[in-house]
């Protein structure tokens, strides 16, 4: 007599995963996914995302539930508010019936995401020196977290030896 043995399996394609990259503080969206064998009708799948440095064993967060059995899936997420930026977020999906973890992966892979609030990179005042009536040029790369009326202040404080 032969067995057959199907392992539950959760697959998430290209899409859904680049959908997560670059996302803001407190954005919503769909996340698409398929499940397939022996998920049981009571179970509930959870979204979870990773500290800033990439690690599940400290303080993490739900961003997504969705309770079916399996098929193709769609889960509502919602990205923290209070999430500050960092490339290095992770994340996996947790199953309840039957229990198991999912890391998100690229080719067997892991890999990580770039989420949370604002950010603002200058690289041009670095070694500047700056005297009196000097006019200079900032250039500032940011995500796009930022809202269309916001403005930037900027300040120059004296150090003394």
């Amino acid at each position: 007599m032969d067995f057959i043995i199907r392992m539950p399996d959760i697959v998430v394609d290209a899409n859904s995963i680049n959908i997560l990259n670059n996302r803001c503080a407190g954005d919503s969206l769909d996340f698409d996914f398929s499940a397939t064998n022996c998920f049981h009708s009571d179970n509930i799948f959870y979204l979870i995302i990773s500290d800033t440095l990439g690690s599940f064993d400290n303080v993490v967060d739900t961003i997504g539930m969705l309770a079916a059995g399996g098929g193709q899936l769609t889960m509502a997420v919602q990205i923290p508010h209070w999430i500050t930026y960092s490339n290095q977020y992770k994340i996996k999906i947790v199953t309840t019936s039957p229990v198991v973890e999912y890391v998100l992966s690229k080719s067997g892979l892991e890999f990580s995401f770039s989420l949370g609030g604002a950010y603002i990179f200058t690289h041009n005042l670095v070694g500047l020196t700056i005297c009196k009536e000097i006019s200079t040029t900032i250039e500032l790369i940011t995500n796009d977290c930022f809202e269309d009326d916001n403005y930037f202040q900027f300040y120059i404080r004296t150090l003394t030896n």
